[in-house]
């Protein structure tokens, strides 16, 4: 049995809402196959008790960048924390803008680790989800910094947004090949 649903409605357009930003559905315009029978984003639900474990537990910096730039659309988007994406746990994801964000620890710079978030960024952008990096370095030692490269990321991606949802096919784009451990280690043997 698989952990994944499938699509069984999609919406031709994506009309302005009368603010004049975009309906937080366009996900059903351009990648369809991202979505489960309800509409949702699809996830791998063995996700949900690590996420929860991760929103309880959060890192230091990512305390810090939630507290003080996300929470209660301090960055005014609503920001939804670990959360299950395909087959990931994204640190922060705002569905309205397709956008996650990710608060990256030293690990990170581990050459397997290095690759991995390649591919994760990869298949995530095959949805048309864009993904902001961010080290704990950053958070921690200038808040102030990257609020104000958050505010311009932000901006710049409901340009994107807005474009994506003039230009979206009715079909969607992106396929549901997943990024697995072996392709990691195929192409780290390939190096």
């Amino acid at each position: 049995m698989s952990n994944f649903a499938t699509i069984s409605h999609v919406p031709s357009s994506i009309p302005p809402t009368p603010e004049g930003g975009y309906k937080k559905d366009l996900l059903k315009v351009i990648s369809p196959e991202a979505l489960d029978r309800h509409g949702k984003i699809k996830y791998n639900y063995k996700l949900i008790s690590s996420a929860q474990e991760n929103r309880n537990n959060p890192t230091k910096a990512e305390s810090l960048f939630w507290n003080c730039l996300l929470k209660d659309k301090k960055s005014g988007y609503k920001f939804k924390q670990q959360k299950p994406i395909i087959n990931f746990i994204a640190d922060f994801y705002c569905s309205e803008l397709l956008l996650v964000i990710e608060i990256d620890g030293d690990y990170h710079l581990e050459k397997r680790q290095v690759l991995y978030d390649e591919l994760r960024t990869e298949e995530l952008e095959k949805y048309n989800i864009k993904v902001l990096r961010y080290s704990n370095e950053e958070v921690i030692d200038d808040i102030e910094k990257l609020r104000l490269d958050l505010n311009m990321a932000l901006k710049d991606r409901k340009q994107e947004i807005e474009k994506l949802s003039q230009e979206a096919p009715f079909g969607g784009w992106g396929d549901t090949k997943l990024v697995d451990d072996k392709e990691v280690s195929r192409r780290i043997g390939a190096n």
